[in-house]
């Protein structure tokens, strides 16, 4: 079986229908809420640190 670029395979566990327009956009805005949480959160520091190290190994240091 081929398929073409773009195309899904519907399987057992595929709806074969798109949810609707105003379930689409509640799902959308939650999706979008979630991301601008997360992108707001600190940068742990652990990984701040590991950053420097790399940076310093980097500069010859």
């Amino acid at each position: 079986m081929q398929i073409e670029a773009g195309a899904v395979e519907i399987g057992a566990d595929t709806p074969t229908e798109e949810a609707p327009v105003d379930i689409q956009a509640h799902i959308g805005s939650k999706l979008k809420a979630l991301y601008a949480e997360i992108v707001n959160q600190p940068i742990p520091e652990k990984l701040l640190e590991l950053v420097r190290k790399l940076e310093a190994r980097g500069n010859g240091a």
